[in-house]
């Protein structure tokens, strides 16, 4: 009996343990930078925009799935996107990233022009500056197990260990300039320049260096930390593609593969390796598992199913475990997949018009004026997002409502082209029958 209620007592304390795990706390959304959250599904249907707003230089996903953004200013939102708080005393901000109990929002500030000054320590309930410490402003501060956060100072070619508090514990030069660093659950740091791959214990004693030129290293993305350990890093697409490395430096495998965009991990051990025409499924031994053609990738996102959501010029993208494409969604604001959140949300960011995106599985749309809806088949509405005009070619008559059910316009079957230069920014809900697709203007 005691042996069962011990047991009840541990299940609970590591329920509770999962329960608090946050969305997407740093980049990459974790120390082995394997891109992948363990907790969140996103959307599996064909999805649409939820909500924008204006974008930064970064962002992080806390308690609650509040955001917290680091750019020209430094603030945070709620879920739905509604402002939270804003700070008035950081600008040109940059790296964030929320700790393990979620007690603190780092960041640090630039000239605007990519140098990095300080670092700051915000409360994540108001933005209040819990600590400021100079001349500490560093590239994607990132967090060990053990509350340890690693950060990289381009000034002056450093990698940076702090504790909890912000204050020094080591630092080390860096051999060439810096392209990225992870941690393994050992608490080994792996740093990529573009001389070396360099490994370091947590006291910052060096354990091996592997100069690029003699394994072909791309020096182009972060290492990924296999739970075995395993170190894989992008290669040269001329000559090796992707390299493994075992813990002690020794080279595993190496494969080619074509392009290089990023790399991400999943559950079972299989890489996703975004190139610029081929996403590559590569088994933990090196062996292709698949390969899909790709037209130029961005960054990625895998949910707890192992899918993958990434971007190529035409817009968003999903695939499935097997390469099976589930959904495709027309994107022409150069946007890329950045973080997860609850409800099946993903988060991406646009270079194109410098906004943050919340997209979100559709569920079909219903209001006091019109019943559910079905995925559209038989019409299409081109752009989306969209600023002036919008183009609606329909099959039969469709109807235009606001996102609380007000009919903004009624349209007979056919072509038109709308202008909407009176319509307040926000989404729309396109109706035709049964079938419905929503449409989001921006300025």
């Amino acid at each position: 009996m005691k042996h069962i209620i011990l047991t009840i007592i541990l299940i609970l304390a590591l329920s509770y343990l999962y329960s608090e795990e946050f969305s997407w706390p740093q980049y990459r959304h974790d120390a082995q930078r394997t891109g992948r959250s363990d907790m969140n599904e996103g959307p599996q249907k064909k999805p649409y925009v939820a909500w924008w707003n204006s974008y930064v230089n970064g962002f992080v996903i806390g308690k609650d799935d509040n955001i917290f953004l680091a750019g020209s200013e430094t603030y945070s939102m709620d879920k739905n996107g509604n402002q939270r708080w804003r700070s008035a005393d950081v600008q040109n901000s940059y790296s964030p990233m929320i700790n393990k109990d979620g007690t603190k929002f780092w960041v640090c500030d630039t000239d605007g022009y990519g140098d990095l000054y300080d670092l700051y320590i915000l409360n994540p309930s108001n933005g209040a500056i819990i600590k400021r410490i100079p001349n500490r402003g560093c590239d994607n501060y990132v967090e060990d197990k053990d509350g340890f956060v690693y950060g990289v100072s381009w000034k002056d070619s450093l990698l940076y260990k702090f504790d909890a508090d912000g204050n020094d514990v080591w630092n080390r030069k860096l051999k060439g300039f810096w392209r990225g660093h992870s941690i393994s659950q050992t608490g080994d740091i792996y740093v990529l320049t573009t001389l070396t791959i360099t490994c370091y214990d947590s006291s910052g004693t060096e354990k091996w260096s592997k100069e690029g030129n003699s394994i072909n290293i791309r020096y182009y993305d972060y290492p990924v930390i296999a739970p075995d350990g395993t170190i894989y890093v992008m290669g040269s697409p001329q000559t090796v593609g992707l390299i493994a490395f075992n813990q002690d430096g020794t080279e595993k495998w190496a494969t080619k593969t074509i392009g290089g965009w990023s790399l991400g991990l999943t559950s079972d051990g299989t890489i996703y390796y975004l190139g610029e025409y081929y996403v590559n499924a590569i088994n933990p031994d090196g062996s292709i598992k698949w390969v899909k053609n790709l037209d130029i990738g961005g960054s990625m996102v895998i949910d707890s199913n192992d899918y993958l959501y990434s971007r190529d010029k035409r817009g968003f993208f999903c695939f499935d475990t097997n390469g099976n494409e589930l959904w495709k969604f027309s994107f022409d604001k150069n946007g890329n997949i950045y973080a997860l959140g609850t409800n099946k949300t993903l988060y991406a960011y646009s270079t194109g018009d410098d906004r943050i995106y919340a997209i979100k599985e559709d569920t079909g749309f219903s209001s006091s004026n019109s019943s559910s809806c079905l995925p559209d088949k038989h019409f299409s509405i081109s752009p989306n997002p969209f600023t002036g005009r919008l183009s609606i070619s329909s099959s039969s008559s469709a109807s235009i409502y606001s996102l609380t059910g007000q009919l903004i316009m009624e349209l007979p079957k056919g072509k038109h082209s709308l202008d909407t230069s009176k319509w307040r920014e926000g989404v729309y809900i396109v109706k035709s029958g049964k079938e419905c697709k929503r449409v989001v203007k921006v300025k």
